[in-house]
């Protein structure tokens, strides 16, 4: 097993070591039969004032002795994150805001304006009106934007198209407005 450091230029990796950005020293790997992974351990010295760097990782096949080009799945072109230093935390870039504002706003908002109107109507006079009133208008001001950032995210991430999951929420978003 052999790791090496080569910056990503295109979609053609070299065989040989190349420097990157930054420089990376003590380059060492181990495979971890047990778990069957491969872990490569380095010592990074960041640019001055730089807290944090993104990071690749992939799996694919090797030929020629040099990676060759990873599969075009969601998860491949998904596979990047930040590491920051100063904090010690290690993020991963994903889309769950749509899922979360969507979830606040269809599943919980509008239909407890749906049962504020209903059940409420018998004895609270106008206060259920103003409920319903206020669960709906939020509902739907959120779903908005649960629906407007997962078209943005869905457009920022070239290769990565669920067909069937934007089409039902587009058709569901037409729905509710109308």
């Amino acid at each position: 097993m052999h790791a090496y450091t080569s910056p990503i230029k295109s979609y053609k990796i070299s065989s040989s070591q190349q420097p990157l950005s930054f420089n990376v020293s003590k380059i060492t790997a181990e495979f971890l039969r047990s778990r069957k992974e491969i872990v490569i351990f380095v010592d990074l010295k960041l640019l001055s004032g730089r807290k944090s760097f993104n990071q690749v990782w992939q799996e694919g096949p090797v030929g020629d002795a040099a990676p060759q080009m990873h599969g075009r799945d969601s998860a491949n072109l998904r596979a990047v994150g930040t590491n920051n230093f100063s904090t010690g935390k290690i993020s991963s870039h994903g889309g769950v805001i749509p899922g979360v504002l969507n979830t606040q706003a269809w599943e919980i908002l509008l239909p407890l304006g749906i049962i504020s109107a209903r059940y409420l109507k018998v004895f609270a006079d106008l206060a259920w009106f103003y409920l319903h009133q206020l669960c709906q208008c939020s509902g739907y001001v959120i779903g908005v934007a649960g629906w407007g950032t997962g078209l943005n995210l869905g457009n920022d991430s070239p290769g990565i198209v669920h067909h069937k999951h934007r089409s039902v929420g587009i058709a569901l978003f037409v729905f509710g407005t109308f």
